[in-house]
């Protein structure tokens, strides 16, 4: 929160995409990510993945298609919480 308050958003588990959005829409992050046990992350840097989609495009393809089910699954999710909340 503004004032420095943490909330809790959402809880992922093993094998979840966080921290797309910043880098297809070029944007700021809109939530930092904390973890509760010991945990492995892959990072790909948008420079990497560039490299990746010059060299491999059927690869970066693949998941750039992979992103888009991710994000629409959220959207599907937000939007049924709004319908239910009656907004």
């Amino acid at each position: 929160t503004p004032e420095g308050k943490e909330i809790v958003v959402a809880r992922v588990r093993p094998g979840s995409v966080v921290g797309e959005m910043a880098n297809y829409t070029s944007g700021a992050r809109t939530a930092k990510i904390s973890v509760t046990e010991p945990t492995t992350l892959i990072r790909i840097k948008m420079d990497q993945f560039d490299m990746l989609e010059a060299e491999h495009p059927d690869i970066a393809a693949t998941f750039h298609r992979l992103m888009a089910q991710v994000l629409a699954r959220r959207l599907a999710r937000t939007t049924g919480l709004l319908r239910d909340l009656g907004v």
